[in-house]
């Protein structure tokens, strides 16, 4: 199994994270951001101030 997060070989957003699993990974996005894992959007984290 290749880890791909290590690797660099996923294709998470920036603002996102990589997990490794058996045969696979799987894209979070940050705290802050909303999406797939592949398209994450906001990071307005000043919003109402």
């Amino acid at each position: 199994d290749v880890d791909e997060c290590w690797y660099g070989s996923s294709d998470c957003h920036d603002h996102a994270h990589c997990h490794n699993q058996p045969g696979s990974y799987y894209c979070t996005c940050a705290a802050g951001y909303e999406g797939d894992g592949r398209t994450c959007e906001g990071g307005n984290f000043f919003a109402g101030f």
